[in-house]
């Protein structure tokens, strides 16, 4: 009896310890929507749960709004200061575009991740995709997060603690009726409310932020230096 209670003891203790999840949805009002203000992101799209550092190593100092806010531009310059705690895809559970319910596990003590604050960062692609490597196929954007300081369970869980999961949903950013963000709440790159409310709950939504091209750059830097070869040659 004594054998195989420590066994029992000894497996429940491996169940706790060898990974932490998070359960990320917005399934109760808020949507998201495309930079229009009014179409929902389609299915398929990705989110990133992590949080971000600089430098993107685990256990950097961690990143204020105006610094993040500040690469909103290059969404690989964002993550190369990110530290992914794990994936999941608009329409999760849902097959909804715009809305997502999630359970995402990952070892929070490989990664470095016990007790950051937990950051949603959310796609629009070319072809409602994942993003590619170099992110270029990222049309729209936005981060989202609630301060851990005031809603304790947008941290990301220790393996060794229990429980080492932890719920977090769009609508933990706003106000009981969904129309107001609260003060914990933080939209660091995208926006809120929406121009109209969500058709499922008729609540307003958060939108995402269009990136610009950096094909508008090279362009601007190839003239740059077409006007230059033309003076020259004058």
């Amino acid at each position: 009896m004594k054998n195989s209670l420590a066994i029992l003891v000894a497996f429940a203790l491996s169940l706790a310890s060898d990974a932490a999840s998070i359960v990320v949805a917005d399934e109760q009002d808020n949507a998201i929507v495309t930079a229009n203000g009014n179409t929902l992101v389609p299915a398929g799209n990705q989110f990133k749960v992590g949080t971000f550092v600089q430098g993107g190593i685990a256990g950097g100092a961690p990143m204020t709004d105006q610094q993040i806010a500040a690469l909103a531009g290059s969404p690989i310059a964002l993550a190369a200061n990110f530290v992914q705690f794990g994936v999941g895809h608009i329409g999760d559970t849902f097959s909804m575009a715009g809305f997502f319910s999630s359970t995402i596990v990952a070892d929070s003590t490989a990664l470095g991740l016990g007790n950051a604050q937990i950051y949603l960062w959310f796609f629009k692609t070319t072809g409602n995709v994942d993003p590619n490597g170099t992110y270029s196929n990222v049309e729209e954007q936005a981060v989202l997060y609630a301060d851990m300081a005031q809603v304790p369970r947008w941290r990301i869980k220790p393996q060794s603690e229990i429980p080492n999961s932890t719920n977090v949903d769009l609508s933990d950013l706003t106000d009981t009726a969904g129309t107001a963000l609260i003060g914990a709440g933080h939209v660091v790159i995208g926006s809120f409310p929406s121009l109209t409310n969500n058709p499922v709950f008729n609540k307003p939504n958060f939108v995402l932020q269009a990136v610009p091209e950096p094909t508008a750059a090279i362009a601007l830097l190839g003239g740059a230096g077409l006007i230059g070869l033309i003076r020259r040659r004058r």
